[in-house]
């Protein structure tokens, strides 16, 4: 029976990656993320007994270049404190592995 799952990413002073990598069931199928407090959230529809794949998720700055990412599907739009105040960063699903 295929149910909804959270993973996780930890940042530390918003600072965040170009590129998040996350262990999840074959075929699942993201629906959404979120910022909560210090943790990127991800939320998607998963088969709990398919086995597991590394699933890549790009993440790009607001004004900076794709690298990669064009054509990648959308996923969401972060907002970021950092040290210079409020930063987007805007994330592509970039497939299993």
């Amino acid at each position: 029976m295929k149910t909804i799952h959270k993973f996780t990413q930890s940042i530390e002073r918003g600072v965040v990656p170009d590129q998040i990598k996350w262990r999840m069931p074959r075929g699942a199928q993201i629906l959404s993320a979120a910022l909560a407090d210090s943790t990127i959230c991800v939320w998607a529809i998963v088969d709990p007994e398919a086995g597991l794949c590394t699933r890549t998720v790009a993440v790009r700055g607001t004004g900076r270049g794709l690298n990669g990412a064009e054509g990648l599907p959308f996923i969401s739009t972060l907002y970021v404190a950092g040290h210079f105040g409020m930063h987007e960063r805007h994330l592509f699903d970039g497939g299993e592995s």
